[in-house]
């Protein structure tokens, strides 16, 4: 059963500035997406473009569009000339994209060493269960009792 060609998921983002996560000019950064067929993405191109009639840019950015009222109402007809469940947009702070890096940077790289991929699981890996280590002798007393044990039980009920 042909069911036509699949749609294609066009990505774009905004307030990259690159490695400079904590850049106080661009505190926040989305990466938006659409989910369009070939023949509804042309048309969306086809109403940006006839309403900035001629002269227009050869490629169709944001950066370049809002300069003009023509350009603002050239987004706002291609916005409108898509289906509203066809657009995601994601906003994070960039101090958040920096704790993520972390968790890329430290984390995964060694998880991927260990075998255990945590961008294809939703779960954190189950460590092994180890046995708890015996006290050595030098903390044991005479009895086989933890040294101290009374003394810091007695410790910590004077505490509240």
């Amino acid at each position: 059963m042909d069911e036509g060609p699949l749609p294609t998921i066009y990505f774009d983002e905004s307030g990259n500035a690159g490695e400079n996560l904590l850049d106080p000019e661009q505190p926040v950064f989305a990466l938006a997406s659409v989910l369009l067929d070939d023949s509804t993405a042309a048309k969306v191109i086809a109403t940006v473009r006839a309403e900035l009639r001629s002269g227009g840019p050869e490629e169709l950015k944001y950066s370049t569009l809002r300069r003009t009222a023509r350009g603002h109402a050239a987004v706002e007809a291609g916005l409108l000339a898509v289906d509203s469940t066809a657009a995601k947009v994601y906003v994070i702070h960039r101090r958040w994209m920096l704790v993520t890096k972390f968790v890329d940077l430290l984390i995964t790289e060694r998880t991927d060493r260990l075998g255990y991929d945590i961008r294809a699981s939703r779960e954190a890996p189950k460590p092994a269960a180890r046995p708890r280590p015996e006290p050595s002798a030098a903390v044991r007393g005479r009895e086989g009792k933890l040294a101290g044990h009374r003394r810091s039980m007695a410790h910590l009920r004077n505490r509240g």
